[in-house]
């Protein structure tokens, strides 16, 4: 296990390929924060990464996942698949702003993770 200060102030953990970043990331102007999140790096073709965030040191959201894109990558949120074989999101912010800033806070700590900032 590897500990270092990050660009949030706060330590990175490294267990196995799990890399656990504490923050505070404000998502909403409600006074939602990202209290920590958790990336588990994958080498598929598409899907580079599962991530597990805390919100408010209080709520986990498991089985989001980064996704490379067309032009990008993306934040997928945690889905079933309905009997008619289309996918419904379980969890997700219900205005643009919020998932706008989730998304931008958690790719934003993927890369970091990814290029080895905040890893010793």
């Amino acid at each position: 296990m590897h500990d270092a200060p990050d660009r949030h102030g706060s330590p990175t953990t490294s267990v196995g390929g799990t890399r656990t970043v504490s923050c505070d990331l404000q998502i909403s102007d409600t006074g939602l924060t990202i209290s920590e999140v958790r990336v588990s790096p994958r080498s598929e073709e598409k899907l580079k990464a599962f991530v597990s965030i805390t919100l408010n040191s209080c709520f986990v959201i498991r089985g989001i996942k980064i996704i490379e894109g067309r032009e990008r990558l993306f934040v997928a949120m945690p889905s079933r698949q309905k009997s008619d074989g289309t996918f419904q999101d379980i969890v997700h912010p219900i205005n643009s702003t919020t998932r706008k800033r989730l998304e931008e806070n958690v790719l934003n700590i993927y890369y970091d993770v990814m290029e080895g900032r905040n890893i010793s």
